[in-house]
């Protein structure tokens, strides 16, 4: 029998709803793609035998014996049941039928090429927020001052609830570096980067002309996911263009700050005040806001009005 199959859970199922299964579990190796399929068949036998059961109490005269429903009819959960007939968790279930039921070749090639359901409900969901995705044109000027949080693209994510895509749509590495940034001659980068992205934010800084200097920690005071630490903490990187010159000895403070993290992405306003006291007069923007910080600011984003 397939290994993909719940010996125990076939044997629960009544003879109709096992002959949907058993005419392909002669083969080694269903895809995810075909366990969906067969899923789909057992979930409408099962509808059919609810009906049934339905019509059944329905026509019975008053005073009559209701008869036992069997436990396979109560379909509180159909979707989890069947996952654990074709021994998937009801998550995995959903996850690989959105997929097939989006018909989308591609990804349902490589989710049974690979076996991988999660990495293509990932690349669906993907998909799905960037398909009005355009990127905004950028401002017209120049700044000497500026402020970014990349919507960077992760290849991972340890539950559906966490995952970037669900939050706002991502940028892929090239399209970032590739904006053409309306920096001054003479101007500072401050970049937002992620432990696992430091590598690229620094391709990005300098593919946007700049030289990397240093970098503030950022504590969020809450931990986080990850493979080797369990995150706490983001990294603001800091690089120069030209002759751009550093902030005054006076106000120049500690390089880590403390703040409990509040929704997804959101950065404190301390470090939009940091910026004005260490740069006052500067011409600032802010790219991949969501609103602005107030009237010194120029914004540019997908989500800014």
């Amino acid at each position: 029998m397939n290994k993909n199959i719940n010996r125990q859970g076939l044997k629960k199922l009544p003879l109709e709803i096992r002959g949907q299964i058993e005419e392909n579990i002669c083969r080694k190796n269903l895809t995810p793609s075909e366990l969906i399929e067969i899923g789909k068949r057992v979930d409408k036998v099962l509808k059919i035998s609810e009906k049934a059961k339905e019509r059944q109490k329905s026509s019975l005269k008053k005073g009559e014996k209701k008869p036992a429903v069997q436990a396979f009819a109560q379909r509180e959960k159909s979707q989890d049941k069947i996952a654990s007939y074709l021994k998937w968790s009801g998550e995995t279930h959903r996850k690989a039928k959105q997929v097939v039921d989006s018909k989308d070749k591609k990804l349902i090639e490589e989710m049974d090429k690979t076996g991988n359901v999660n990495n293509a409900y990932r690349e669906l969901k993907r998909k799905e927020r960037n398909k009005n995705f355009v990127i905004p044109k950028l401002p017209k000027g120049k700044f000497n001052v500026i402020y970014a949080d990349p919507p960077w693209r992760y290849q991972f994510s340890e539950t559906n609830t966490r995952e970037i895509e669900n939050q706002y749509p991502t940028m892929k590495l090239d399209e970032i570096k590739d904006l053409k940034i309306p920096s001054a001659d003479n101007s500072i980068l401050l970049l937002w980067a992620t432990a696992p992205k430091i590598e690229e934010a620094i391709s990005v800084l300098n593919a946007w002309g700049f030289t990397y200097k240093t970098c503030a920690v950022w504590d969020k005071e809450i931990i986080g996911m990850g493979y080797w630490f369990r995150g706490q903490h983001e990294l603001l990187l800091v690089g120069i263009k030209g002759n751009f010159p550093t902030p005054i000895e006076s106000v120049r403070t500690s390089s880590v700050y403390k703040e409990r993290r509040t929704k997804h992405s959101k950065k404190p306003n301390y470090y939009y005040q940091l910026i004005e006291d260490y740069f006052p007069g500067g011409k600032y923007l802010e790219l991949f806001a969501r609103k602005k910080f107030n009237k010194k600011w120029t914004v540019w984003g997908n989500e800014t009005p």
